[in-house]
């Protein structure tokens, strides 16, 4: 197991990308979970997490997804997943979350989905 989780982010037509990349495990939440806080308190109005990087999820990462979904909700941001990658559109689904949490096959469909919202701050329409 890895003790490492990369976050890389984008702007990318209207919205906020984030592309955690390695294991999201007890080890590395905490490294999303810096990031949310600080993030959180402004959110864009459209944030897409692409899952489609991430080697291993246990239950501390469904944990930390999870506080993404309801930080992000209760801030009044268009929140969405997109590109589980099998191992983790599995446990989603074992554990009933994806039908809890807006979870998309592709980082474009996740974007459209969350509906068509004003550009934030640094972003420039298309």
């Amino acid at each position: 197991m890895s003790d490492t989780l990369r976050l890389d982010t984008a702007l990318e037509q209207g919205a906020f990308i984030l592309r955690p990349s390695g294991e999201l495990t007890w080890q590395t939440a905490s490294t999303l979970r810096t990031w949310l806080e600080g993030y959180a308190p402004a959110p864009a109005p459209i944030t897409v997490i692409d899952l489609s990087a991430i080697t291993f999820l246990d239950s501390t990462g469904i944990a930390a997804l999870l506080g993404i979904h309801t930080l992000l909700g209760s801030a009044g941001a268009g929140l969405a997943y997109a590109e589980p990658p099998p191992m983790c559109a599995r446990l989603l689904h074992i554990t009933g979350l994806a039908r809890y949490l807006p979870v998309y096959d592709t980082v474009q469909s996740a974007r459209l989905a969350t509906g068509t919202r004003a550009p934030f701050a640094g972003e420039h329409p298309a």
